[in-house]
């Protein structure tokens, strides 16, 4: 629990000063975050494709191996996967803003387009790879399952 408190104390001292910069201030540290949660996406469906191909050795904590339910895969519980993939990809309120000081204001609905299919393509794909090996154990954010890794 102090450690959680830590790291949103160090997550505040990061973006609290950002939130009063000029947007184009932020560009360097922005593409670091953008790198980061690509690295993370690209570690988090690595390690459980390494799991799903070698299941005896896989360990997150105490499971061992791929778990065999998946109730989010059901039929009936579309309605919340609808729901919450809604929630998860609303746009943030810096995307007038980026809009605003683009030079070609034509190729931001390429960008965005392209912004967009990237996050839905790597969050579906992170999605089905841990549902498929940690299954009802999956934490309600998925990244805690990795905590013990």
């Amino acid at each position: 629990d102090n450690e959680y408190k830590l790291w949103i104390g160090i997550f505040m001292l990061i973006t609290l000063p950002l939130s009063s910069a000029h947007v184009l201030k932020q560009a360097f540290v922005q593409f670091m975050f953008l790198a980061g949660r690509v690295l993370m996406v690209v570690l988090m469906i690595g390690t459980v494709i390494s799991a799903l191909a070698d299941p005896e050795s896989a360990r997150f904590g105490e499971q061992i191996g791929p778990e065999n339910d998946a109730p989010m895969a059901r039929p009936r519980n579309t309605m919340t996967i609808i729901q919450t993939a809604i929630f998860a990809t609303s746009f943030q309120f810096s995307v007038p803003a980026v809009a605003g000081i683009s030079r070609d204001k034509k190729q931001m609905t390429k960008i965005f387009r392209h912004a967009l299919s990237l996050v839905y393509l790597s969050n579906t794909m992170l999605a089905l790879f841990v549902v498929l090996f940690f299954g009802s154990l999956t934490d309600q954010s998925c990244n805690l399952n990795w905590s013990d890794y």
